[in-house]
């Protein structure tokens, strides 16, 4: 899955994530640079923008249809709808996910995770 999302281009030093978004109702590829020349680390960074990506972008019914035919009425409403519309986002949304998986990734992390705030001694007070 994630191999043919992120992509190394000739002639630069990092890895660059490629997939669809819509712009004007129309589906375009979109190409985000992953700031790192580690393999291993862009694919976690694509795995986890795409995961993030498609919780938004499918809808998830909750709980269970009532009967079998308003069941199949849902199935036939999805297979029904425009093919363009399912599953993509707008460009827009996607940047915003994208800066805010990359900034999440490449943040430093405290010991613990958690922050201390630093104290004085009291031998140094004096």
């Amino acid at each position: 899955m994630a191999s043919k999302m992120i992509m190394k281009i000739k002639d630069r030093s990092s890895y660059y994530y490629f997939d669809q978004a819509l712009k004007d109702g129309k589906r375009v590829t979109i190409k985000h640079s992953l700031f790192t020349d580690d393999v291993y680390e862009a694919k976690a960074i694509a795995i986890k923008v795409k995961s993030t990506v498609d919780k938004i972008s499918t809808t998830q019914k909750s709980g269970y249809q009532e009967s079998y035919t308003s069941f199949e009425k849902y199935i036939k409403s999805i297979k029904n709808s425009a093919d363009i519309v399912k599953g993509y986002i707008d460009y827009k949304e996607y940047r915003e996910i994208f800066k805010r998986v990359v900034s999440d990734f490449y943040r430093p992390i405290s010991l613990n995770n958690e922050k201390k705030p630093l104290k004085r001694s009291r031998s140094n007070q004096a």
